[in-house]
């Protein structure tokens, strides 16, 4: 057992070449080791650092889908509007046209103006409407009597007293069609032509606008008819009737008064439209007439 253990002693010690062998093998496991803890230590951290790239990006990739989504849903959100902005300008084009060129048949027709005026009652007839209608009835009187004046100087001795009869009942009837014209408004009209139509900051104007415009648009809504006449005078007021299967009864924004509101108004494109009646349409209409024609005289 000695001899055996001084063997194993003498093999197994450093100076051996098995002990040298094994010492070699030693050192080789523990390099291998320390190489496997290092490989190790990268994969981990190379692991985490996929996994972090990966996180960014399908977080960029959701973001670049999103902003996309929202672009495309912008362009055609304002490709709508621009369609709708454009439906409407042309139906205002329309509008405006033919009210253009009903004003200029009713300017340049010299009895289209008394007879138009001619069919709304006297005791609702109102001093503006007299005025313009007063220079129509004179030149239409003028006319007829030139005319009658002719037809006399051709006819027979025997018919020219029946003539001048009839030519006498003509202007009795013509006298008492055509109402005085308040003198002041016509003056003020006068002077408002030859100021060169002001819109603004003229006694006309200001007379119209007292007696005529906002009597008219005297409302329960004080605010929103401030509001849609302002609209008007600039020029910005939209109205349009509302197309409904089954038309209800609501509140007219106007009057506060439960009706059937077949329009809706707003005073611009960035504000909220206004259900209105039938009633509250017409005289903002009236209104809107108005200032037409006063654009029309100013061109």
């Amino acid at each position: 057992m000695i001899h055996i253990a001084l063997f194993h002693r003498v093999d197994l010690s450093p100076c051996s070449p098995r002990g040298e062998e094994i010492m070699r093998m030693r050192q080789e496991l523990e390099a291998a080791r320390q190489s496997i803890a290092e490989k190790d230590e990268k994969m981990c951290r190379l692991s985490r650092i996929q996994d972090t790239v990966d996180a960014e990006v399908q977080e960029l990739t959701e973001k670049l889908f999103q902003e996309a989504y929202r672009m495309v849903n912008y362009a055609e959100e304002r490709r709508e509007r621009a369609e709708r902005l454009l439906n409407e300008s042309k139906l205002q084009v329309e509008v405006l046209s033919a009210e253009v060129s009903a004003l200029k048949v009713l300017v340049q027709t010299p009895g289209m103006g008394h007879n138009h005026f001619l069919r709304t009652s006297p005791e609702h007839k109102s001093a503006l409407a007299k005025l313009f209608s007063t220079s129509s009835a004179a030149k239409r009187s003028s006319s007829s009597g030139a005319v009658a004046t002719r037809k006399s100087s051709t006819l027979p001795p025997s018919t020219v007293h029946l003539s001048r009869e009839r030519e006498k009942d003509t202007e009795q009837k013509l006298a008492e069609a055509v109402e005085e014209v308040d003198p002041i408004l016509m003056s003020e009209f006068t002077s408002w032509r030859e100021a060169g139509h002001p819109f603004v900051h003229h006694p006309f104007m200001d007379r119209v606008n007292t007696e005529e415009i906002s009597p008219c648009m005297l409302f329960h809504a004080k605010e929103l008819s401030d509001a849609i006449l302002d609209s008007i005078a600039a020029n910005k007021l939209e109205l349009e009737p509302v197309h409904e299967e089954k038309p209800s009864i609501m509140p007219c924004a106007l009057t506060n008064v439960s009706r059937f509101c077949p329009y809706r108004v707003r005073v611009s494109e960035d504000d909220e439209w206004h259900r209105i009646s039938l009633l509250a349409r017409n005289r903002i209409a009236a209104v809107c007439d108005y200032y037409t024609f006063i654009r029309y005289l100013r061109q």
